[in-house]
This record gives structure tokens, sequence and C-alpha cells, in this order.
């Protein structure tokens, strides 16, 4: 009777140990190894905006570059670096006519020689003239950038951004 007891028990905590192992492979975020590298940069504002239809109008966009992180300027200080860059693949409903980018902060990497690198910290914003026509459309753009730390840089990545429009 005991062993049948001990064998039940065990039965049920592989039943619990199987069911934890599947919920991490489903629900996104339960498991650490999910994303072992997040974007390093994240979308703040907006998620929709409201513009006169037909008509070009500039709207923001607000970015945050997590803590301990950089990301190279629009025009790095050095050639072979590779900037930050803001891009449609033309299949949008929303058109994206011009595109200003902040200027960045000269950061100081090495000592010998000492070497300025031109970057984003924290939060930057992109500022874009659009095109819509009236009603609802969705404005598909992409993030491209490289992300570094003081002593290393991480690949490029490229992060999807969809913004909801409303043509008045």
């Amino acid at each position: 009777m005991k062993h049948l007891m001990i064998a039940t028990n065990l039965a049920a905590l592989l039943l619990v140990v199987e069911v934890i192992a599947q919920a991490q492979s489903i629900i996104p975020g339960w498991s650490e190894k999910k994303d072992a590298h997040p974007a390093a940069v994240s979308l703040l504002a907006p998620e929709n905006v409201t513009i006169k239809a037909a008509a070009p109008d500039w709207i923001e966009l607000r970015f945050h570059v997590q803590d301990g992180l950089h990301i190279n300027s629009h025009i790095p200080s050095i050639k072979e670096l590779i900037p930050t860059a803001l891009s449609t693949d033309d299949s949008s409903d929303v058109s994206l006519l011009d595109t200003n980018y902040p200027t960045g902060s000269d950061m100081m990497l090495g000592s010998n020689p000492p070497e300025k690198l031109n970057v984003y910290t924290g939060d930057f914003v992109i500022r874009t003239r659009i095109k819509s026509q009236a009603g609802a459309h969705l404005l598909k753009i992409k993030l491209r950038y490289q992300a570094c730390t003081m002593t290393a840089c991480m690949p490029p990545k490229t992060i999807p951004i969809t913004i909801g429009v409303h043509g008045n």
C-alpha cells in the first residue's frame, strides 16, 4: 500500500512538471530563455495619431534606449558604424514623407586615442512627416539600430512599429 501511495505521488509530481514545461513554451514571458536579448530600444509613444486627411503633418515618435546601452545616431561619427534609421516598405496605408533625427550626444570611448561616438541614450524623439487619406489606417515602419555597451556591440536589430493613423 505504501509503495502504491509513493508511486501515485510521483506520478502526480511528474504531471505537474510536464504542465510547467508546456506552459514555459506556450505562455510568452514565462521562460527566461524565451528572449535572451530583448529589444534595446522601445517605442514609448504614440500608439495612435489623428491628422488632417490628405495634408502632410509632423508626428513625434518617442523612443527609449535601455539603461547602460547606447545606439549610434543617424549620422555616426565613424563611417563604419551602423546608423539608426527609420524606414517603411511602402506597402503602408500612410505615406512617410520626411524624417528629422535628433542630434546625438558625443560619447568618449577609449583613452588612447580618444574616440568620440555620436550616440542616442535614454529617451529620444524622431520627427516624421506623414500623409494619410481620410479614415483609419496603419503606419507600418521599421527602426534599425545597433546597440552597444561601453565595451561591446550587439548585432544590428530592426524592430517593427505600427501606429494607428486617423485622417480627419
